[in-house]
């Protein structure tokens, strides 16, 4: 994950400068690691997964305001793919 910290950087640079419809108070939720697990993903432990996830709560939160920002809803964009669905 550290070896991306300076194409993340860039990308929040780049995406800030949009002004995005993004709520400083709502993160959206990952996906589950078992939807990985499922498709034969070697993942880390949940808590792990958990805490390195809250060291990116702004990572998060771009991608939502860049989707809404683009017309489509985030469920359009998570929605199915790592529940089980297609």
């Amino acid at each position: 994950m550290e070896n991306l910290q300076p194409l993340r950087s860039f990308y929040l640079w780049t995406v800030t400068s949009l002004k995005l419809p993004i709520d400083p108070t709502e993160i959206p939720e990952p996906p589950p690691l078992s939807g990985l697990k499922q498709l034969g993903w070697e993942t880390i432990e949940e808590k792990d997964y958990r805490r390195k996830l809250g060291l990116l709560e702004e990572w998060h939160r771009l991608p939502k305001g860049l989707v809404i920002y683009t017309g489509w809803e985030w469920q359009d964009v998570v929605g199915q793919r790592f529940e089980g669905g297609g």
